[in-house]
């Protein structure tokens, strides 16, 4: 009955997401207010973006998050043309496809969709931030999609938070492997595992 009313939760939760795409797709995704936009100046390639988005569907997302219900959202900076972009995983939103997608970091933080914002850095050895950045593009470039089954044993599909995990285990050779939360039988990664743990260092907020 635990996993089940996980599995209903989740479910729930992409439901919305793909049901309500259609609306969020109507509002600009260039409004930027900014005094949310960040100073870029401080960031690294690899560095984590959390945000906290707008609405119901936001506000689900938290409750993955077992202690600091906080962020809805997480993804990587990386570095594209010259602009600094963002590589994260989401359902819905009026894509193409529910999955990876490189969006550029004023997207990213559109007045539309978010309300405030943090940088983290999980490392400060850059071969290992660049290591995670290349793996985060391999996801990319094979259009990997959305993992409704919130599944860590496999990284076929993935979900935001999965992304980053699987990014820095496999850049780092296992030495970065972010804590986990078990949550009625099932265990997966909150947004609160990416920045509360021992790698992380706020950047920016």
């Amino acid at each position: 009955m635990r996993i089940v009313s996980f599995l209903l939760l989740a479910a729930a939760i992409v439901v919305a997401i793909v049901s309500l795409s259609t609306f969020h797709s109507e509002k600009p995704l260039t409004s930027i207010d900014h005094r949310l936009f960040p100073d870029t100046s401080c960031f690294q390639e690899g560095d984590v973006i959390l945000r906290r988005g707008r609405g119901i569907i936001s506000d689900m997302a938290c409750e993955f998050s077992v202690h600091e219900k906080k962020y809805s959202h997480a993804g990587l900076l990386v570095r594209n043309t010259g602009h600094w972009s963002v590589l994260h995983v989401a359902g819905g939103e009026g894509a193409a496809f529910d999955g990876i997608r490189l969006e550029p970091l004023q997207q990213f933080l559109a007045d539309s969709v978010a309300t405030f914002f943090a940088v983290y850095r999980l490392s400060d050895d850059n071969s290992i931030r660049q290591n995670a950045v290349i793996t985060a593009l391999q996801y990319w470039r094979l259009h990997v999609l959305f993992d409704t089954d919130f599944d860590l044993s496999e990284d076929r599909k993935l979900y935001c938070t999965e992304l980053i995990y699987q990014s820095y285990r496999k850049a780092s050779s296992g030495k970065i492997s972010l804590p986990l939360t078990t949550f009625t039988g099932v265990t997966y990664i909150s947004l609160e595992n990416v920045y509360c743990n021992s790698f992380a260092q706020l950047i920016d907020s």
